[in-house]
């Protein structure tokens, strides 16, 4: 109320006074102002002046007839957007009546550039209260994680993308159920509350520059092997992995990020702490895959997805797929729509003292540890009591990283210590933002002696986890007498308000603080958040509704609702994310609680309403959200790795339309305009070693018709490998049926038979389906029809017409079903031999030109490397074979001994704007070591990358 009349009192005053910004245009749309043309995204230079009841935009030029100005009423805006990162404000206007022959009028938008918008906010606001017109003040919108003085509604912001995947896909709903619950049962189950392994990590990480972990077990590799013991610990850092046999101090192990081919984690899905999961680390020098055992999986992985992404960045390579720690952003999202993120911004990484000056040892400072300031609107950083230091000397542990670990220092007011409410003292404090291996922290010290660079022990007086953050309010209105220059950083734990000295470093820190949050966006606090609530309505009737001992644990994948009660104990409900439905705040009786209706089952259908009363309702409804947010954003990154479940099967139906091979192919576009001298197009192409008999070479089946042996299940593999190298060939037996194929491409279409054989000379096949399933939109097919029996020693025939869509690492695969006698039904599924290099077509290079095109790939995402480990020696010759008929890639003649280079152009269906079908350029080479293959792809286009890579590893492999 008090802060409500001060915004009275100020508009009244304000209303006597003009106020004009130096300013740009950068967006003009609409009639309003139509004196100014029609552009986007550009800079214009403006004169913004603000009056009692308008808002003047004025470009000037030293023409004075090219000089051009517009005069908007505030009574005409209808809606205003704020980039506080950016400095831009948006305005919506009204429509004017529509003109002639128009269906209706049509609203104009203006997105300007202003130096301090948190000051023209402010501004703004108190214009819209003066007004005398009756008019109600317009909705404000935000950009990012910033927000009124209210909190943004649930899901109402879009987060920023740090992947290459367009937002908004996500896996299905099945399958992000699924994953939650095995990562929060298992190698993710939350830590309990202040328990944190994250905090620790961070601390050793800013301490150190490093982090170390317990080895609990160590093979693949018998040198490593036989130095390990119980005392063993691995210690990650920016340029390599260490095996340190006998604890930190002993002489390390090394592995160098450089001799890394790759590294995948080993998640058994046990708890932590067991010793169970580890990691896999394939090395570039040698073909033994080294495998080391670690306690806590999840911190392991985090730890090394930071460093090694830092070091494949800097290397200019793409980060690991599926990881959520170290990665840059990739786009974010403005006034105008989602936009390419630009590089991180630079803070200060000097130390200075509170004059704002850097400081050096042995001088003298002042350092603010007993400060404390009256809170004013004018306060004077300067102001408060002090003493002078001699600086000591830096800590030189620290020094080596400290450039590393900092993103921003300098000093800011908190709030806090002795009083209540606007009793409370505002305390001067120095702020260090870091960047850590577990994400952000904003950690503050009563002055800059306590930080690491002068301090060996942890002297922090509190540490912001900024993964936690869920918005931040500039220009803080909590109350009347908040110091100018103040923002609110408001966590799912706490809120803070700190000030800066100026508007300009108030913005600085709002710059790195907001960037801070958006590259954490996929980072996930380890701990439960507890909430002790009263189960007032409860339709399982497991909890207690008369006291407060239910439990609400919020984490990172789940909510866990349980009765630590000696009667109730073991009683609980656990919900993943994906089964929340809805939720909202309820008063019973004039006591605050939360509604939640969550989906029972995996059917998504039967639902249950729960209220749960807390005077926590608001924290934990915000909690719930928080968490919610960041689920769907590891999701997101998730599809880089997922391979998704199939939502729903689609039976076969029959073709409608003409083969696809009578219509000739439309002109194609090719995204490297590098590779305009494509060959032709080939013909149909069958292999030479596909006789009449599409079965013939499918020795090694059985008469066994009950479920399919490991034998029969290893027989499908090799003919599986075979049908692609041989354009067709028996793919599956169970003794009761065969089934065969044959493969048939020209550019991006193709048409594959499918052949089907009862073996029997006595039974019929009965109810015989089959189902084609795709689940990544690799293909667009056609099926023709297929009969439902099948007589004794039949054989019958089915065309499905193909088209490739896009890259993909996952091909399709097709399950068959049917009856034999009176017998139950049978029901099998396998992979075809339907790859993404199927539709390549070679393309012809000469070295010196293959050279020349492989440097050009260098982009962010453009490289994909994989190692792939054979059974037994594979000899260049046979890796070439594999190389040019199943990848169908043009060898380039003069690579080096033991290697393979080659380029192809992958067809593909999909369009582009002007509706020439898109080809996609490609480059590999493949190295050849013993059983060790090393493949390393480019491509334009990271997903397509990806993709590629993951193909010819699953092609390669035995």
């Amino acid at each position: 109320m008090d802060s409500e009349k001060a915004d009275a009192a100020a508009a009244k005053q304000l209303a006597h006074f003009d106020h004009s910004y130096k300013a740009y245009l950068h967006t003009v749309t609409g009639p309003a102002l139509s004196t100014f043309g029609q552009f986007k995204k550009e800079k214009k230079d403006i004169n913004l002046n603000c009056t009692t009841e308008t808002f003047e935009i004025e470009m000037d030029a030293l023409a004075l007839a090219d000089r051009k100005k517009a005069t908007l009423a505030y009574s005409q805006i209808t809606e205003v957007g704020f980039d506080h990162d950016r400095c831009e404000v948006k305005f919506t206007m009204a429509p004017n009546t529509p003109s002639p022959g128009a269906d209706k009028a049509e609203s104009s938008t203006v997105i300007m550039g202003i130096p301090s918008t948190v000051e023209f906010e402010h501004e703004i606001k108190l214009r819209f209260t003066h007004q005398t017109s009756g008019m109600k003040a317009p909705p404000v919108t935000y950009v990012g994680m910033f927000a009124g003085s209210t909190k943004p509604k649930p899901f109402q912001r879009k987060r920023p993308n740090i992947s290459t995947i367009p937002t908004g896909k996500l896996p299905p709903l099945s399958q992000m159920r699924e994953t939650a619950f095995s990562r929060h049962l298992g190698a993710y189950k939350p830590c309990p509350p202040g328990e944190s392994r994250r905090l620790d990590l961070a601390m050793q990480h800013i301490f150190e520059g490093h982090n170390t972990f317990p080895i609990t077990n160590i093979r693949g590799d018998q040198t490593f092997f036989d130095k390990w013991t119980r005392q063993s610990v691995l210690v990650i850092t920016e340029e390599k992995l260490e095996v340190r046999p006998r604890g930190v101090t002993s002489e390390p192990m090394e592995v160098l990020f450089d001799d890394v081919s790759s590294w995948d984690p080993h998640d058994t899905g046990a708890a932590p702490g067991n010793g169970e999961c580890g990691i896999y680390v394939s090395r570039k020098s040698t073909d033994k895959r080294l495998y080391i055992g670690v306690k806590f999986l999840r911190d392991v992985k985090h730890t090394l997805e930071f460093f090694w992404n830092k070091h494949q960045i800097s290397e200019g390579r793409p980060v690991m797929p599926g990881s959520t720690h170290g990665r840059p952003l990739e786009t974010v999202y403005t006034l105008s729509g989602e936009e390419p993120a630009g590089p991180s911004p630079e803070g200060s990484q000097d130390i200075v003292d509170m004059d704002g000056i850097v400081v050096k040892p042995g001088q003298m400072v002042k350092v603010g540890n007993r400060t404390e300031i009256k809170a004013h609107k004018h306060v004077s950083l300067g102001a408060p009591t002090h003493e002078m230091v001699k600086l000591p000397h830096e800590n030189k542990a620290v020094k080596e990283h400290w450039r590393h670990v900092v993103k921003h220092q300098g000093w800011l007011l908190k709030q806090g210590g002795i009083g209540i409410g606007t009793a409370k003292k505002w305390q001067k404090r120095y702020f260090v933002l870091y960047s850590t291996s577990q994400g952000h922290f904003l950690v503050y010290y009563s002055d800059m002696l306590a930080c690491p660079m002068y301090s060996e022990a942890q002297e922090q007086r509190n540490v912001i986890d900024m993964s936690k953050a869920v918005f931040i309010r500039p220009g803080s209105t909590k109350h009347a007498d908040t110091p100018a220059h103040s923002f609110d950083l408001v966590t799912i734990e706490r809120e803070f308000t700190l000030c800066a000295e100026t508007q300009e470093n108030a913005h600085k820190w709002l710059h790195m603080l907001t960037r801070a949050v958006d590259e954490d966006v996929a980072i996930l606090p380890d701990e439960d958040l507890l909430f002790k609530v009263k189960a007032k309505v409860d339709p399982l009737a497991i909890f207690n509704p008369m006291d407060y001992n239910t439990h609400v644990m919020v984490s990172a994948n789940c909510v866990n609702v349980s009765s630590p009660t000696s009667e109730m104990q073991g009683k609980r409900c656990s919900w993943i994310y994906t089964d929340f439905y809805k939720w909202s705040l309820i008063s019973e009786k004039n006591k605050l609680a939360l509604m939640i209706s969550v989906f029972s089952d995996e059917t998504f259908k039967r639902r249950l309403e729960f209220h749960f009363r807390t005077k926590e309702a608001v924290r934990l409804a915000t909690a719930i959200e928080f968490f919610i947010e960041k689920f769907m954003s590891v999701m997101h990154i998730m599809l880089e790795v997922l391979e998704p479940l199939p939502e729903k099967e689609v039976e076969v139906k029959p073709a409608s339309k003409t083969p696809v091979e009578q219509a000739p192919p439309p002109p194609e576009s090719n995204l490297l305009d590098f590779m305009s001298d494509e060959p032709p197009v080939p013909s149909v192409t069958t292999s030479s070693t596909f006789s009449d008999d599409p079965f013939g070479g499918g020795g090694g089946s059985t008469n066994n018709i009950d479920a399919l042996s490991e034998g029969q299940i290893a027989q499908h593999k090799v003919w599986l490998q075979a049908a692609r190298l041989n354009g067709g060939g028996p793919l599956y037996d169970d003794g009761a049926v065969q089934i065969a194929c044959k493969t048939e491409v020209r550019g991006s279409q193709g048409r594959f038979t499918l052949f089907y054989r009862n073996k029997s000379s006595v039974h019929s096949v009965e109810n015989l389906t089959s189902v084609f399933s795709d689940t990544l939109g690799f293909l667009r097919s056609q099926a023709g029809p297929l009969p439902s029996s099948l007589a004794p020693g039949e054989q019958v025939e089915q065309q499905v017409m193909i088209e490739c869509m896009k890259p993909s690492d996952v091909s399709p695969s097709l399950t068959v079903s049917y009856k034999e006698r009176d017998g139950p039904l049978r029901k099998n599924s396998f992979e075809l031999p339907l790859h993404m290099t199927l539709f390549n077509d070679p393309l012809p290079l000469s070295s010196e030109d293959f050279q020349k095109r492989w440097q050009m790939l260098t982009g962010p995402g453009q490289e994909g490397s994989v190692c792939v480990i054979k059974m037994s020696t594979l000899s260049v010759e046979d890796a070439a074979q594999i190389f040019e008929k199943i990848l169908k890639f043009s060898r380039v003649q003069g690579a080096p001994t033991n290697c393979l280079q080659g380029a192809a152009s992958l067809r593909t269906g999909a369009t582009n704007p002007t509706g020439d079908k898109i080809t996609l350029g490609c480059l590999m080479m493949v190295e050849i070591s013993g059983v060790t293959l090393n493949v390393t792809c480019r491509t334009v286009h990271a997903a397509a990358t990806t993709a590629l890579a993951t193909s010819v590893k699953h092609i390669f492999s035995d």
